[in-house]
C-alpha cells in the first residue's frame, strides 16, 4: 500500500513537471514572437519587366537603355516627379529628378532604367518603376504649317432654361493635339475676351470654355497664368497685363465674347484672327470688331509681334419698360435683392463679383463702404443690380451675399451717358 501511494505521488509530480515545461515553452515562444519582427513582405507590382518603348524585349533590373522619343510634359505635383514622352503613339512616363526645359514635341534622347521604388508613406511596399537617368535635346520642335477654324457658334436648345442659345463650339480634334506655342497664343487672347465663363464651386473658380479646354484650370488661376508667364517671360508689358487678369462671368454689365476664331501657322509665325462682339447694358449698345494677333515661336519662348484691329461698329438698342421713378431708395435698403426684384421688376443689368476684385471708378462707391481689411477678404461676394430710375438716370444697388441671401449695402443714382 505504501509503495502504491509513493508511485502515485511520483506520477503526479512527473505529470505536473511535464505540463509546466510545455507551458514554459509556449510562453517562451510567445515572447520570442513578440520581440522578433516578422520579415517585411515585398510587393512586386511589376513581375515581368516590360515597357511600351520596347514591347518585344525582356528588360533587366538596373540595366540602362537608350531611346529617342518626343517630349510631352512633366508632372511635379506628387512625391515623385514624372516626365512624359511619346513614341509610336504610345505615351510612357519616367520617375525623374533634375530640371528639364524641353518644349512639347522636342525630339530628345533619354537614358533610363528599371529600379526599385518604395511607396510614399508605406515603405513596406516595393515597386519597380522606370527611372530617367538623363535626357538631352536632339531636335527642337518645329511648328507645322496649317490654316483652320478653331471656334465658331451654333444654335442649340438650353434644356435648363428652356430657351434657344447661340453657343461656342471648339475644334476639339485640333485642341487634342495643339502644340504649346499655339496653346499659349490662344490662351493669351482668351484671357481678355469672354468665352462662356461660369462660376463653379462658389465664387473663387471661374470656368471658361477655352481656358478649360486647354487644360489650364480656372480663369486667372495659377495654372493658367503661370503657363502664360513662362511663354511670355521676357515681355514686361504683356506680363503687366496678365497681372490685371479679371474674373468676369457671363451676365456682366459690360461683356465681350468670340463669334469666330481662325488660326494660321506659317513657318515660325502664329496668326490668330477672330471676330468678336460685346454689349454694354448701361449704355444700351452693342459693338463688334475684328482682330488679328501675330506671334513668333523661338525654341521655348513666344514673342508677341503685332496686333491689327478694326474700329468698333456700335449699335444702340432700347428696352421698353416702365419707369421706376417711384422707387424710394430708403425703403429699397430695407429689402433683400429678391424682395426688391419682386417689387420693382426685372433689372436692366446684373453682375456678381468678389469685393477684392472690384475695379474701376464706378465700383469705388461700394468698395469705400468696407474697411481695407474687409476689402482684402476674398470671401465677400457682391451682387450688382441696376434699374432704370427715370428717363435720364440709372439706379444701381450693391448687395452683399450673406448666408445665401443678398442684403443691400449701398446704392448710386447716376446719369445716363456717364463715364467711369
Amino acid at each position: 500500500m505504501k509503495n502504491r501511494i509513493s508511485f502515485l505521488i511520483i506520477t503526479i509530480l512527473i505529470s505536473f513537471g511535464m505540463q509546466s515545461c510545455k507551458e514554459k515553452r509556449q510562453v517562451t515562444k510567445q515572447m520570442e514572437s513578440a520581440i522578433t519582427p516578422e520579415p517585411k513582405k515585398e510587393n512586386t507590382i511589376l513581375n515581368e519587366f516590360k515597357n511600351q518603348l520596347r514591347p518585344n524585349q525582356k528588360l533587366k533590373l538596373g540595366e540602362i537603355y537608350t531611346d529617342t522619343v518626343n517630349y510631352i510634359n512633366i508632372d511635379d505635383n506628387y512625391d515623385y516627379w514624372k516626365l512624359f514622352v511619346e513614341k509610336n503613339k504610345d505615351t510612357v512616363h519616367f520617375i525623374y529628378k533634375g530640371d528639364y526645359t524641353f518644349t512639347k514635341g522636342d525630339e530628345i534622347e533619354i537614358r533610363w532604367k528599371i529600379d526599385s521604388l518604395r511607396g510614399a508613406g508605406d515603405d513596406e511596399i516595393l515597386y519597380f518603376k522606370e527611372h530617367l537617368v538623363s535626357a538631352k535635346k536632339l531636335q527642337t520642335f518645329k511648328l507645322k504649317e496649317k490654316k483652320l477654324k478653331l471656334l465658331w457658334r451654333e444654335k442649340g436648345f438650353d434644356n435648363t432654361k428652356k430657351i434657344e442659345r447661340n453657343t461656342i463650339v471648339l475644334n476639339q480634334e485640333f485642341i487634342a493635339t495643339i502644340s504649346d506655342p499655339e496653346k499659349a497664343a490662344l490662351a493669351y487672347i482668351a484671357t481678355f475676351i469672354g468665352n462662356e465663363c461660369q462660376w463653379e464651386k462658389g465664387f473663387d473658380n471661374l470656368k471658361c470654355k477655352i481656358i478649360d479646354a486647354l487644360n489650364l484650370g480656372y480663369q486667372c488661376s495659377d495654372t493658367h497664368l503661370d503657363f502664360l508667364k513662362y511663354w511670355f517671360r521676357n515681355n514686361k508689358s504683356l506680363l503687366s497685363k496678365l497681372k490685371r487678369c479679371q474674373k468676369k462671368p457671363d451676365g456682366a454689365t459690360i461683356q465681350t465674347t468670340f463669334q469666330e476664331i481662325n488660326l494660321e501657322v506659317n513657318s515660325d509665325t502664329i496668326v490668330i484672327g477672330f471676330n468678336a462682339s460685346g454689349i454694354n447694358l448701361r449704355e444700351r449698345e452693342t459693338f463688334t470688331w475684328t482682330e488679328k494677333q501675330y506671334f513668333e515661336f523661338k525654341e521655348d519662348e513666344l514673342i508677341f509681334l503685332k496686333i491689327e484691329k478694326s474700329p468698333f461698329e456700335r449699335k444702340s438698342f432700347e428696352i421698353e419698360e416702365e419707369t421706376n421713378d417711384t422707387i424710394d431708395t430708403q425703403q429699397l435698403l430695407l429689402l433683400t435683392k429678391t424682395e426688391a426684384i419682386e417689387k420693382h421688376g426685372t433689372p436692366l443689368a446684373t453682375a456678381q463679383f468678389i469685393l477684392d476684385d472690384a475695379q474701376g471708378e464706378f465700383r469705388v462707391e461700394i468698395s469705400d463702404k468696407y474697411t481695407q481689411k474687409e476689402r482684402q477678404t476674398a470671401s465677400i461676394v457682391i451682387n450688382e443690380i441696376t434699374w432704370k430710375k427715370n428717363k435720364g438716370n440709372w439706379l444701381t444697388v450693391w448687395y452683399e451675399v450673406v448666408e445665401n441671401e443678398s442684403v443691400p449695402k449701398h446704392f448710386l443714382i447716376w446719369e445716363k451717358g456717364s463715364e467711369f
